[in-house]
């Protein structure tokens, strides 16, 4: 496959069940690593499995994008297995929440801090945590 996308030699994370295949294509094409963050485990362990299977370094990370302290261990956790992300798919579902009102003007949170939390470890994202987002 070809790595059309820049991917070869990056640590990617992907959250959500819809990213494993995600997951799956950056491994193809030569990432360094690729995290799996999902709130079912058996699921990104098997996927992650897979991955391994075909010389791919993969972690599979329990994640609930809705709490907080749940994010902050996922990366946390990614940063001590793998290193600095260099790449962020979040492939998860819109959920119902207090914190982000203003995209819609409903209660809706999109990825439950997992942008916040992983983009202060990607150094080439110009992120500051506590800074603008």
């Amino acid at each position: 496959m070809a790595d059309w996308l820049g991917l070869n030699g990056e640590i990617c994370v992907v959250t959500g069940g819809g990213g494993r295949a995600t997951g799956a294509g950056c491994a193809e094409v030569g990432a360094a690593g690729v995290a799996l963050l999902d709130n079912n485990l058996a699921n990104a362990q098997a996927s992650a499995e897979k991955m391994r299977a075909q010389g791919a370094r993969a972690i599979a990370i329990q994640c609930d994008i809705a709490d907080a302290a749940s994010v902050r261990d996922a990366a946390n956790k990614v940063a001590a297995e793998l290193g600095p992300v260099d790449v962020l798919v979040n492939a998860v579902i819109f959920l119902a929440s207090q914190r982000a009102r203003y995209i819609t003007g409903q209660e809706i949170l999109v990825d439950g801090g997992v942008s916040h939390s992983l983009m202060g470890r990607m150094p080439r994202s110009g992120f500051e945590p506590g800074g603008n987002a």
